[in-house]
């Protein structure tokens, strides 16, 4: 029966995972949110068939993880924070805990979002850690904590780390600095003109 539940329906729904998120990378929005509801619906259908199997607890994270992809906060949070006690892949617990990161900044429960983004910010991953890394100096900076959240983000050298690095050093007051910052972003608009 345990083969059955994985190959019929975590299978399907990981299967559906793995497009959706190749679907989002690729700017395919639509037919990503429309493969998430499918996994949603897959690994809703794992929890409610099998809710003793071993893979029970796996199907309710991925359902989570697939609702706050469509934006669907309020219904992922509970499913989602079965990764505190669950024993599954550390992709699936790391995305598990962005996504927990996200909505609960979404739903303005900053502390809890910032907890979440901590839990990822040492991935092994370099995408994670990166998007761990950006959206707690985000909650960092929301709850005033400025000089923390530009430590956060020593190294991380993307476009919208610097517009974060330009608001926290902002909110620390130290604003020669923020204004130099400004200027080297306006600099380098400047150049890339036609």
């Amino acid at each position: 029966l345990a083969g059955c539940v994985y190959y019929n329906g975590m299978y399907n729904a990981n299967r559906l995972a793995n497009s959706a998120r190749k679907a989002e990378r690729e700017g395919r929005t639509f037919e990503a949110n429309n493969l998430w509801g499918q996994v949603a619906t897959k690994a809703e259908s794992v929890v409610v068939r099998h809710p003793k199997s071993k893979y029970a607890e796996e199907a309710a994270i991925l359902k989570g993880l697939a609702l706050a992809r469509l934006g669907q906060c309020e219904q992922a949070i509970g499913p989602l924070g079965r990764v505190t006690v669950a024993a599954v892949s550390t992709d699936l617990t790391e995305d598990a805990w962005l996504a927990t990161g996200r909505c609960q900044v979404s739903l303005a429960n900053i502390a809890a979002g910032d907890a979440a983004f901590a839990q990822v910010i040492d991935s092994k991953n370099s995408w994670r850690r990166r998007e761990a890394r950006f959206h707690r100096a985000q909650t960092l900076r929301h709850a005033g904590r400025y000089r923390e959240a530009l430590t956060v983000l020593e190294g991380v050298r993307e476009p919208r780390a610097v517009a974060e690095r330009l608001l926290a050093l902002a909110g620390d007051r130290r604003l020669p600095e923020a204004m130099a910052l400004a200027d080297s972003l306006i600099s380098r608009s400047d150049t890339t003109q036609p």
